[in-house]
């Protein structure tokens, strides 16, 4: 496809257009098309016009990365989404990632979510938790010899995922559900590996915290998305083994058995203490403790602290 000068001139929103229009059609930039977008001024396109080009880009294209790879050629990464563009050229381990640097494996992440995302309850979070997933990795990475370690680029990741997103919509909703799966998206594959010694506690914390069916799609994308060919469903069906032992639902939280009126009920009044041990009382239930081993706890507790006094 090739256009001219004047196109870009008149909304240069049509930069991110045809990004999505070859993307979605499978279809190339001609050379001159990516030579007037590299001139095109897009400074002043406003940042909620953006996102819905990239939310359609990402939701509407069979293979998103088409789109994402020609952002990269014609600078747009660079000029507009610096966190992206830093991707580009962060090495990691050549033993898990032979498909080359961060950049490289999120294309892939994103074209495998995009096959996913009909299984999805937010398919909007998903594509835009893989177009960020290791946002985190550039400041986080170091190289000693021929390891390569990113450690904590996950609790990094949420952060600068909530400031990418944040620039781009002021929907809470999506952008606490990208930032969740972003610093969640490692788990799955982390517990299954010391699944001989995961504890019940651990998986009913997790779910807790994010939605599991939410999170084991991110999880398969990412461990899909290499130049690997990797099976993701023992990992699956181990987590889901597991929560159907431990009674739990993938897709809720879990309901707490104590509840302030039970507390109440005790002779507690509401405060500072009063949450404590509601705080408390949920922990021994993720311990796996029954609504009456918790009570009798709590009464133990009060006990000990009145004869302390």
């Amino acid at each position: 496809m090739h256009t001219s000068k004047k196109v870009f001139e008149e909304d240069p929103l049509r930069v991110y257009r045809a990004f999505r229009f070859a993307a979605r059609l499978d279809f190339s930039l001609n050379p001159g098309t990516i030579e007037l977008i590299k001139k095109t001024n897009l400074k002043d396109i406003a940042w909620t016009r953006i996102y819905d080009e990239l939310r359609k880009l990402l939701m509407l294209s069979p293979q998103p990365s088409i789109g994402l790879r020609y952002m990269q050629k014609t600078n747009v990464l660079e000029r507009m989404h610096p966190l992206l563009y830093k991707l580009i050229a962060c090495e990691q381990s050549p033993l898990n990632h032979p498909e080359g640097d961060v950049w490289e494996h999120t294309l892939l992440v994103v074209d495998q979510a995009a096959n996913l995302k009909s299984k999805s309850l937010n398919p909007e979070a998903l594509m835009f938790a893989s177009l960020v997933h290791d946002i985190g990795k550039p400041q986080t990475t170091k190289v000693k010899g021929d390891k390569v370690t990113a450690y904590g680029h996950d609790v990094l990741g949420e952060k600068l995922a909530l400031s990418f997103m944040q620039e781009l919509t002021n929907n809470r909703t999506i952008i606490n559900a990208v930032s969740v799966l972003v610093r969640e998206h490692m788990h799955p594959v982390l517990l299954y590996k010391d699944r001989e010694r995961v504890s019940d506690k651990a998986i009913r914390k997790l779910i807790n915290r994010v939605n599991l069916k939410e999170l084991l799609l991110i999880s398969e994308a990412d461990f899909k998305g290499r130049a690997l060919e990797r099976d993701f469903d023992v990992i699956r069906k181990w987590f889901l083994a597991k929560a159907s032992s431990l009674g739990l639902k993938l897709d809720e939280k879990i309901e707490p058995l104590i509840k302030g009126r039970d507390l109440v009920q005790m002779g507690m009044h509401p405060g500072p203490a009063f949450s404590k041990t509601l705080d408390y009382t949920f922990d021994l239930q993720l311990d796996g403790k029954s609504k009456e081993e918790i009570m009798e706890a709590v009464q133990h507790e009060n006990h000990a602290q009145l004869g302390n006094r």
